[in-house]
């Protein structure tokens, strides 16, 4: 079964977005704001720096998963698709923890 590049990456684009709290349709880029704060203690704020360097990390492998569309090499296909997917579940992770430490709900999806 082929896979659709093209749709893996609209599912992990709505799924960064609906993490975040944002609207899937636009809105401000990065995490929820820290809810009127002046500013975020030294731990949430070490997450927060976490998970927005974890999104951009998920977002180079989706880039790098992109490129190998049509290699032949399996092997290759194969290892994108586990840093894709590690760097998906690193984000995520990481951004539930910012969103425990806020008091607010985490979103499932």
């Amino acid at each position: 079964m082929p896979i659709h590049l093209a749709r893996i990456w609209q599912w992990g684009h709505h799924l960064a977005v609906r993490l975040a709290g944002r609207d899937p349709a636009g809105g401000p880029e990065g995490l929820p704001a820290v809810g009127g704060r002046s500013r975020p203690d030294p731990e949430e704020q070490e997450l927060v720096d976490a998970a927005q360097a974890a999104l951009r990390e998920w977002q180079t492998a989706q880039a790098r998963f992109q490129e190998v569309n049509g290699v032949q090499d399996p092997d290759l296909v194969d290892h994108v698709i586990y840093q894709l997917e590690a760097a998906e579940r690193k984000y995520v992770y990481l951004l539930r923890k910012v969103q425990e430490i806020r008091g607010q709900q985490p979103r499932q999806v």
